[in-house]
């Protein structure tokens, strides 16, 4: 069904056959809604596989289930986009549940553009018969930036820093800068690119670099 800046998506599936012992039922149910020329943004979807027995003396430990459901809120505009999101997930025994939000300032301009984006998300998972629960939170922070210098050239940058905490795991932390320099001229297009990471887990620290140059000639 679609409608006025909205759009639904159902979906029901039965899978059955005679040289099978179970029968698998699937259920799938969407839908977004875009409010003020998309300034504000809702979503939702639904989805869940069951195996049912048609067959005496089948192994019930083969059978699977699992379900999950997502909400979400936005918008978007010339400058600023933002979503928060909601999951809660079920595979067999395992269950878990997150919640996310991010946010995206941008800045345009003739010659040069510019953004901020920054994301946190918390994910709970619970405890089953092979495994205990625990929970998790990364946050990331980066930063975008391009500028053209004259109207053969232009230059590129990103930095991003992460930082992940678990109940369960080491913390684990990470930097990174990317540079990217392209220059055109005439037939010739050259491109020098580097990039640094830094990683921080159990009390110690690595880096890796990277440099790469590539120089095309058109015909």
């Amino acid at each position: 069904m679609s409608g006025n800046g909205m759009d639904l998506y159902i979906s029901y599936i039965v899978s059955r056959a005679s040289q099978v012992k179970f029968a698998t039922n699937s259920l799938s149910v969407s839908s977004d809604l875009g409010l003020m020329n998309n300034k504000l943004l809702l979503g939702a979807s639904y989805s869940e596989e069951k195996q049912t027995i048609i067959s005496s003396g089948s192994d019930t430990n083969a059978l699977r289930s699992s379900r999950s459901l997502m909400l979400s809120v936005g918008g978007i505009s010339d400058i600023f986009d933002y979503r928060v999101t909601y999951q809660d997930i079920v595979m067999g025994s395992q269950a878990s549940q997150a919640i996310e939000g991010s946010g995206k300032v941008k800045l345009d301009a003739s010659n040069y553009a510019l953004s901020l984006m920054a994301r946190d998300r918390y994910s709970k998972y619970d405890s089953s018969i092979t495994t205990v629960g625990y929970s998790e939170n990364s946050a990331e922070l980066s930063v975008s930036f391009l500028r053209s210098i004259l109207s053969n050239m232009n230059i590129s940058m990103h930095t991003s820093i992460l930082d992940t905490r678990s109940d369960l795991r080491a913390a684990k932390d990470s930097i990174s800068i990317r540079a990217k320099c392209l220059l055109v001229f005439k037939k010739l297009v050259i491109t020098l690119s580097g990039q640094t990471v830094w990683m921080l887990e159990n009390g110690g620290t690595t880096r890796d670099d990277s440099v790469h140059l590539d120089i095309t000639r058109n015909i």
